[in-house]
This record gives C-alpha cells, sequence and structure tokens, in this order.
C-alpha cells in the first residue's frame, strides 16, 4: 500500500509543470438501501467548485440501480442530471446515463477493483439531441485497505475516453484520487479526499487539484 500512495504523491508532482492549474472541491451526499435478491438503490448528490472555490462548476444528481450477481462481480445503471458552469458563467443542463461493470478480488490485505464504465450522454435536458450525445468509457483500478473497524484508506487511477460518436475515442483525462473513510456509526460514512485530475488531446491541457468531502447513509 505504502508503494501506491508514492505513486500518487509521484503523479502529483508531475502535474505541477502543467499548463493551466485550478484547485477546487467536491462535495456529496450519498443515500442508498438494499432491496431484495442482492440489489441496491441510491440517490447521490454532488457541488463541484472550481476557480480557486469561487465559482460553482457543476451541480449534479444521480439516481442509480446496482446488483450484485456473485462475491466478485457486480453492476451498476446509472442516470445523471447535471447542471454545469459555461464560459458565459450560464449553466447548460445535461444529462447521461451509464453502466457499470466491477470486478473485485482480495491481494493479501488489500481488496482490488476493477471497473469498466460505458456512457453517453442522453439530450434529454437541454438543446442537445441523443444523435449528437457525447460517448465515452472510462477504465479504473482501485485499491483499498482496512486500517482497523473504523478507518478505511484507498487509491484509485481512472483513466477517460471520450467522442462524438462511438468511433475516433481519445484519451481525454487521467485521474488519481486517494482518500480516508471513517464508519461513524452503522451504515453511516464520512470520507475525505484528494483528487489530481489531468486533461489531454487539448491545446491547453488543464490539472485540476480537488479536496474531496462526502458523506453516505445507508437505510434498512
Amino acid at each position: 500500500m505504502k508503494k501506491l500512495f508514492f505513486l500518487f504523491l509521484l503523479f502529483c508532482s508531475i502535474q505541477a509543470s502543467s499548463q493551466t492549474e485550478d484547485a477546487g472541491a467536491w462535495m456529496y451526499f450519498v443515500l442508498e438501501k438494499d432491496l431484495p435478491d442482492k440489489f441496491t438503490t441510491g440517490i447521490e448528490l454532488d457541488v463541484r467548485l472550481n476557480e480557486n472555490l469561487s465559482e460553482a462548476r457543476s451541480i449534479f444528481s444521480e439516481v442509480y440501480l446496482s446488483k450484485e450477481w456473485s462475491d466478485a462481480f457486480s453492476s451498476t445503471l446509472t442516470y445523471r442530471a447535471l447542471a454545469r458552469r459555461n464560459l458565459e458563467n450560464n449553466y447548460n443542463d445535461r444529462d447521461r446515463l451509464s453502466l457499470d461493470l466491477k470486478y473485485k478480488l482480495k491481494v493479501g490485505e488489500v481488496s482490488m477493483q476493477y471497473r469498466f464504465r460505458v456512457q453517453r450522454r442522453l439530450g434529454l435536458l437541454g438543446s442537445e439531441g441523443a444523435l449528437n450525445s457525447n460517448f465515452g468509457y472510462r477504465h479504473k483500478v482501485k485499491a483499498t485497505y482496512d486500517l482497523n473497524k473504523k478507518w478505511e484508506v484507498s487509491l484509485a487511477g481512472e483513466s477517460f475516453y471520450a467522442a462524438q460518436n462511438t468511433s475516433n475515442l481519445l484519451q481525454t483525462d487521467i485521474r488519481v484520487k486517494a482518500s480516508l473513510e471513517y464508519k461513524v456509526k452503522k451504515r453511516n460514512y464520512l470520507s475525505f479526499g484528494y483528487l489530481v485530475q489531468r486533461e489531454y488531446n487539448t491545446v491547453n491541457p488543464l490539472t485540476m487539484y480537488n479536496a474531496v468531502v462526502g458523506y453516505k447513509l445507508m437505510i434498512k
């Protein structure tokens, strides 16, 4: 686990030489409920600040349904409704649908998870039609280690690919996140983290440094 955090610090130091930088904060709240037959549903509310914490870059909500097919494999279907700030300081409405396929295994005392996500902008909100929706997919690898019954530490890396259609996909971003989760009490979790995201294949790539704080409540 120490090697993983060393790689995270190395990544941060490399990104310090990027052309454009910004500091922000991501805040979220998750309400989740278990359903019969190993289904789980939930809603997530997010606010993401940028421009050195001076404005809300995006505000969105997600509704999702997950299914645990086995101890190792699960899937999640998510709908996101999003308001995103543009250059004129107005907000554009967007929405998208995504499908996650997850595989996890135990390597010693570390839990490893691989997630593949495919997503498409629907165009039900805003002026963009479904035929012009953006298509993309992501690869994410996450390592988690339980410090004790209350604390859990994790490190994740994610790579983004997107295009206006299903062809000519280009890598657009790389994201690395270190986080610490605290079990407040049964089915209540508080999370703190630090996230670095770097853009690619653009004229003036942006590197974002974000503090992350979230709360998750699981109801019966």
